[in-house]
């Protein structure tokens, strides 16, 4: 994490609960959620709940107390290549495919951004893969494929970093990595 940032600023208090209702579960909560990217509306509406029953992502829903759908994200398994990690110390050791989660979707409802949400979404996320990553399915990092250059700084404020190679083109915005250590350190700030 920055050494800049006080936890306060990366983790506002406030709503901190997130209810974990599978997404075949709430799918009228699904179509009407809006965060202002269509494709980010359109994968929850209609490809989060099939995602779910194919085992191939988890989706994760924070309703709010007037019980509509705060923010989502989602969790999968991913590898990426050793020689894609930035620094020599986290690539020792490492098998040539690295495990990793991926942070595949996360998303705020337009009309709460700017509110904190997207760090405890982020939080709650970053918790999940931790989880995941000392269960039985290991994981040494977590990756994630910013949508614009705005998610990109966003995650940055965490410390992810852009995977090697990876140089932004028009449009499409750098894939970057968090090492599991450094996720589970963000999570007991959260804590906090």
């Amino acid at each position: 994490m920055n050494d800049t940032n006080d936890p306060s600023d990366l983790f506002p208090s406030g709503l901190h609960r997130l209810d974990m209702i599978p997404a075949t579960q709430a799918t009228d909560l699904l179509a009407s959620f809006q965060c202002g990217q269509d494709v980010l509306d359109g994968w929850l509406a209609t490809r989060a709940a099939t995602a779910e029953k194919l085992g191939m992502a988890r989706t994760f829903l924070l309703i709010g107390p007037d019980r509509k759908l705060d923010g989502y994200f989602c969790l999968s398994s991913a590898t990426l290549m050793r020689d894609r990690l930035r620094r020599a110390a986290e690539r020792q050791g490492m098998p040539g495919h690295v495990p990793a989660i991926l942070l595949g979707r996360l998303a705020v409802a337009e009309t709460l951004h700017g509110q904190g949400i997207g760090s405890i979404l982020l939080a709650h996320a970053l918790e999940q893969a931790c989880r995941a990553a000392h269960g039985p399915a290991a994981a040494a990092m977590i990756l994630v494929h910013p949508i614009d250059a705005a998610a990109s700084r966003f995650y940055a404020k965490f410390d992810f970093r852009p995977l090697s190679g990876s140089e932004p083109a028009e449009g499409i915005e750098p894939a970057m990595y968090l090492p599991i250590t450094t996720a589970a350190k963000l999570v007991m700030l959260f804590r906090q």
